[in-house]
């Protein structure tokens, strides 16, 4: 309870729409801050695993570990200036978080800010991040190998 209130806290008072929550265990995150703001969810998935006939805003990106991949968004899961906070588990070199940014912009929304669980990234990483609002519960240690 109090992870989510966590990743929630920072973004009460900023007009939140829609909570984008990134395939895996951002699912877990995500829809539980939505819940906490009061809000609707958006599920970002990857390719072919949005089971509907709505279009769709697809992007290709480089993973962590060097797999190209592909998420996406049904185009219609945010309005024309919907505020939306993305929220993930982890962060380590922003690929993922960068390519949601993208999709929450194509379809027109607003980045209000990223939360996310645990940040592994670099300093400049994390400036970079920053105007888009990130924040994140915990880092890891330096060197640390999980």
């Amino acid at each position: 309870h109090q992870c989510i209130e966590d990743l929630a806290a920072p973004f009460r008072l900023a007009a939140i729409d829609k909570v984008a929550c990134i395939e895996g265990r951002g699912f877990l995150f995500g829809a539980s801050v939505a819940y906490a703001l009061s809000v609707g969810v958006v599920p970002v998935r990857h390719l072919g695993r949005l089971k509907t006939a709505r279009a769709t805003y697809h992007v290709q990106f480089v993973d962590y570990s060097g797999t190209h991949k592909t998420l996406e968004i049904h185009a219609d899961g945010i309005a024309p200036a919907d505020r939306v906070l993305i929220v993930d588990d982890w962060v380590e070199t922003a690929a993922t978080v960068r390519a949601t940014i993208h999709l929450v912009e194509s379809c027109g929304g607003i980045v209000a800010g990223v939360s996310v669980l645990m940040d592994d990234t670099d300093a400049a990483t994390r400036a970079d991040l920053a105007s888009h609002g990130y924040r994140f519960l915990a880092r890891t240690a330096e060197g640390d190998p999980f």
